[in-house]
């Protein structure tokens, strides 16, 4: 049994008519655990996905600043989910989003053997944001972990070839 650890910053999880199914087709066939590392959802987990195990994300903040004062618990977070990842014997990351991306990415630096899927349901492109620093550096990072990817799910062909030039993937 493969266990898939799913990151997603946001809190629309169970209204994500995508991962629905996904969620679905994994536990369908019997051999995936899921774990879906979120903030608190703003829907309640579906009564057939009672198998489906949620661990609060509490720190999604991915820019790290020049203040060292911020960076443990970022840090703290980072290494729980990654001695979570080794101790329930994880096998893939399943980012979503960016900041999914992100978190996933870090973890994959520190276990290598993990798979890193992206899922892109949020798009937004350098030339969109140029005026906004914090969605600017949040791309960077973007670009940055897109390289450490195993599979890229996006919504259709003209947007994907547009992430795919964008993030040299």
């Amino acid at each position: 049994m493969k266990h898939v650890l799913v990151i997603n910053p946001n809190n629309d999880t169970y209204s994500n008519p995508t991962l629905v199914s996904v969620f679905e087709a994994l536990l369908e066939t019997n051999d995936y655990k899921i774990t879906l590392l979120a903030p608190k959802q703003i829907i309640t987990k579906p009564e057939h996905f009672h198998q489906i195990n949620e661990l609060l994300l509490t720190e999604n903040s991915v820019n790290w600043t020049k203040k060292i004062q911020t960076w443990l618990p970022k840090i703290k977070d980072i290494l729980q989910v990654r001695k979570f990842c080794i101790q329930e014997k994880v096998d893939l990351v399943i980012g979503i989003d960016p900041i999914g991306l992100i978190i996933g990415g870090r973890i994959k630096r520190l276990l290598n053997k993990l798979e890193l899927h992206y899922f892109s349901f949020e798009l937004f492109f350098s030339d969109e944001i140029e005026s906004n620093t914090y969605l600017k550096k949040l791309k960077d990072k973007e670009i940055f972990y897109s390289k450490y990817i195993n599979s890229l799910l996006i919504q259709d062909e003209h947007r994907l070839q547009l992430l795919v030039n964008e993030n040299k993937i």
